[in-house]
This record gives structure tokens, C-alpha cells and sequence, in this order.
């Protein structure tokens, strides 16, 4: 049983890890180049920021059911070895 959820817990750190790798690039760079700093409002490009967003929560999406799943096999697993 401590071998299955060592098991469980370095799949869901895994899991973690790379949703976190995959999430971070999609967040918009929304920061203002302090050298280009007119004291003008910055200018953004709405549909790159709303194609940004719609990624991102695609990504969040898929991220939340890979745990969704995880947290099906762990209940899974759990209820076996209860059993065993």
C-alpha cells in the first residue's frame, strides 16, 4: 500500500509540475517596458490578450480534469487495497 501511494503522490507532483510548465507560457505578457515609458497608457492588442485568455482557460481545463482523473484512480486504488 505505501508503494502505491508513493506511487499516487509522484504522479500528481508530476502532474502538477507539468500544468504548471504549460499554464505559465500562456499567461499574457501584459508588463510595460519601463524604457518605453511615455506616461501614456499602454496600448494592447486586445485580440492577442483575449486568444491568451481563451488558451489559458483551455489549459485550466484540461489541467483540472488530468486531477479530476487522478483523484479517480486514488480513490480507486484506496478502495482496492481496503479491500486487499
Amino acid at each position: 500500500m505505501q508503494e502505491s501511494l508513493q506511487i499516487l503522490r509522484n504522479s500528481q507532483l508530476q502532474l502538477m509540475q507539468d500544468s504548471v510548465q504549460n499554464i505559465i507560457p500562456l499567461i499574457p505578457d501584459l508588463s510595460v517596458n519601463e524604457h518605453q515609458d511615455t506616461g501614456e497608457m499602454p496600448k494592447f492588442d486586445e485580440r492577442f490578450v483575449v486568444e491568451k485568455s481563451d488558451l489559458l482557460v483551455k489549459q485550466i481545463d484540461s489541467v483540472t480534469s488530468k486531477i479530476r482523473d487522478l483523484g479517480e484512480i486514488c480513490d480507486q486504488i484506496i478502495s482496492e487495497t481496503i479491500w486487499e
